[in-house]
Parts: structure tokens; C-alpha cells; sequence
């Protein structure tokens, strides 16, 4: 008896628009909680489809924390995954994402702004782990940042641009072809005990660094008593 092919279960969906939605993102696994708010954000697909080789467009533009805007265009594909996307994105505030960086230096950012333009490509071949490769400029504007110490100013400028930047994964490889810095500044302290401020800003907090050498030092050998 002959085993008929099951054909895999597709699905199309041939238009679809949302205007003017809304979406909190709260993400707590973060020692500090990060709550995002997405507002307003639209979107238009025409014909995505889950059969082999349809390609789709997809439209999406939203605002982050009433800020950042977000742009992104472009055919996609989901089988096999594709996309030749157009990405611009618009002063996305550095601060929202804090947390996620906060125990690797103990700094406050307290102003800043990124901004991008380029293209996006992801493609997958056959069972193959994706590729993707992004091509643009990068702008960081206007950051500026504190030490959590002392609240002294750390390190700030004006504007920090990646002129034709070249990124990809799968391999990975990172190209710039050129990198302005403007109005650059950063505090450099040598303590009286001779230690620097970016060692703290960086290294090992003063009670854990005390916590470890309290659990390295050796028990004192016991005192014989003469008879």
C-alpha cells in the first residue's frame, strides 16, 4: 500500500495593516526592570506566505519612548527566510536600554542618540544557519554619561559617526571605512591610593573585590601549646 505525501500545512495571509498600535515591552530579567513603550506603531504586509520561494513586503514604522523612530521596508520571505530590508532608524535613546549594560560599567547615561540608514539582507540556504548583513552609517549624537561613584562627568561628545559600515554574521566580519569624533571629552582621575576611576567603573566593585580576598585568605595554622 502506497503512503500518500502529506503536503506541509502553508498559510498566506494577503494583506494586513495595523495603525496607530500600541505595545509596552517590560523585560525583568535585568537586575533594573526595562519597560520600553511602542507608540504608535503601524504596519503593512502584503501577500507573506509560508510556500516554498513566495516573497512578501512588509512596511513598519513605530516610535520608541516618544522619541526614537524606527523604519524598516522591504520584500521577506519565511521559506527559506529572506529579506532585503531598508532600515532607518532615528534617535533612539541610548538610556532606555541601560540595564542591559549597566553591570559591565558603572556608569549613568544621562543623554545620547542613535541613529542608522541602511540595508539589511538575511538569507538562508537549505539547513544552513541563516546569514545576514547589514550596510550603512551610524550616528551616535549628543551622549554623555556619569560615574555612579561620584556622579563626576565620565565620558561625553558631540557626535560619533561610522562612515560605510559593513557588518555580517555567518561569518562574522566588521568593515568601516571611516570614524568621526567630535567634541570628545573623558575624566581621568588618579586617586591618592593610586588606583583610577576607570578602574571602578570597570573592574570589580570594592565589596566584592573584598568579599573574594576575604574567601582566598588562609586560616591561620593552629598554635601548638608546650606541655
Amino acid at each position: 500500500v502506497e503512503k500518500k505525501t502529506e503536503k506541509p500545512l502553508s498559510a498566506k495571509i494577503d494583506s494586513l495593516k495595523i495603525d496607530g498600535g500600541k505595545v509596552t515591552l517590560i523585560d525583568m530579567v535585568p537586575e533594573e526592570t526595562v519597560t520600553i513603550k511602542v507608540d504608535p506603531v503601524n504596519v503593512s504586509a502584503v501577500n507573506l506566505a509560508t510556500a516554498p520561494g513566495a516573497k512578501g513586503t512588509i512596511d513598519l514604522s513605530l516610535t520608541l519612548d516618544q522619541k526614537g523612530a524606527v523604519s524598516v521596508k522591504g520584500p521577506v520571505g519565511i521559506e527559506p527566510i529572506s529579506a532585503d530590508l531598508e532600515i532607518d532608524v532615528k534617535n533612539i535613546g541610548i538610556r532606555s536600554f541601560q540595564p542591559y549594560f549597566t553591570d559591565r560599567a558603572r556608569i549613568n547615561v544621562t543623554q545620547g542618540g542613535i541613529s542608522t540608514k541602511g540595508t539589511l539582507h538575511v538569507a538562508r540556504s537549505g539547513q544552513d544557519a541563516p546569514t545576514a548583513k547589514y550596510a550603512g552609517n551610524i550616528l551616535v549624537a549628543n551622549f554623555a554619561s556619569i560615574d555612579k561613584a561620584n556622579a563626576n562627568d565620565f565620558l561625553k561628545w558631540k557626535s560619533l559617526f561610522l562612515d560605510q559600515l559593513n557588518v555580517g554574521y555567518n561569518p562574522m566580519f566588521v568593515n568601516i571605512k571611516g570614524v568621526s569624533l567630535t567634541d570628545f571629552y573623558v575624566r581621568f582621575i588618579i586617586n591618592p591610593d593610586g588606583t583610577r576611576n576607570v578602574q571602578h567603573i570597570f573592574g570589580k566593585e570594592k565589596e566584592e573585590e573584598k568579599e573574594h580576598g576575604e574567601a582566598e585568605e588562609p586560616a591561620e595554622p593552629a598554635k601548638e601549646e608546650a606541655g
